[in-house]
């Protein structure tokens, strides 16, 4: 029976060599692997990142062993329009950091980084994927309208899609786990920062599954106006009520704005509120950028 089993991987790591990898995986109860990567990755960096560990979900890990990248569109807008000066990147729901990475590789303009990751498995994971990038800083945070400790949820077959929010596991096999939350601050976020690094323009990209306009909305608007260029996730789910007039008027300030669907289409602040307030599960990142 042993034979006959060897026999069957052999011939599926030949034929179907990702089916393999999960199949191996699911028997050995690995988690995790570690890809190395091509040359011409941005997630790649001579010498000190030549390699990047990925959890096996069935959404995330398929694409990045593919491809060697992850959310290229996302790290081309962001490059596109970040400010020529020295500025700070907010990376809320870093996951395993593979977007952060990315845009410190790319940007260099980009002096420092926070990457809020709750998840505590994900964000071990984050912290061995930036090791490389001193100017990185991983805090174990979720961000949210208040304090304290929640409950959090997580998708079995997609490590990017964990989330607060219960409706974000819609019809999803999942599990559960509690985590910290810190109040959308200033002061929450720019607590690993220098007092110089604060007063630096801001790129941001926000990933929650449900939170982005509310932890949007409850930053204020000073902190909007030093953001140059952003990537926020707007999904349709049944989740806390946000502020609609105070994520228009933020919206409002920036001159692009952009679907990640339709990334040449201008959308107006009215189109992108129609669309948060839908519930049928339905999700875009939003682009926008000063100029």
């Amino acid at each position: 029976m042993k034979s006959l089993r060897k026999t069957l991987l052999e011939r599926l790591v030949q034929r179907r060599p990702q089916d393999a990898l999960y199949l191996t995986a699911a028997q050995l109860h690995i988690r995790c692997v570690s890809m190395a990567l091509p040359l011409e990755s941005p997630l790649y960096a001579e010498g000190v990142a030549t390699t990047v560990e990925l959890p096996l979900d069935h959404t995330i890990a398929p694409y990045v062993l593919a491809h060697g990248h992850w959310q290229d569109e996302e790290i081309n807008f962001i490059r596109q329009h970040a400010p020529q000066q020295p500025a700070v990147l907010f990376d809320v729901g870093a996951n395993v950091g593979l977007v952060t990475r990315q845009l410190l590789h790319t940007v260099p303009q980009l002096q420092a980084a926070v990457a809020f990751e709750p998840h505590p498995f994900n964000y071990q994971v984050l912290k061995r994927n930036t090791a490389h990038l001193p100017q990185c800083h991983a805090l174990p945070l979720a961000l949210g309208a208040e304090d304290g400790e929640f409950p959090f949820f997580t998708d079995d077959s997609n490590a990017g899609n964990y989330s607060l929010l219960a409706d974000a596991m819609r019809q999803r096999t999942h599990g559960q786990t509690v985590v910290q939350c810190r109040r959308a601050t200033e002061d929450a976020l720019y607590a690993p920062l220098t007092s110089a690094q604060r007063t630096l323009p801001v790129a941001w990209k926000s990933d929650t599954q449900g939170f982005d306009e509310l932890i949007a909305t409850t930053l204020p608007l000073a902190f909007w106006q030093k953001v140059q260029v952003g990537v926020m996730e707007v999904a349709r789910l049944n989740r806390p009520a946000f502020d609609g007039q105070r994520l228009a008027q933020l919206l409002d300030s920036f001159a692009i704005r952009r679907w990640s669907h339709e990334p040449e289409r201008q959308v107006s602040t009215e189109e992108v509120l129609a669309f948060a307030r839908g519930t049928d599960d339905q999700h875009s990142d939003l682009y926008f950028a000063r100029a």
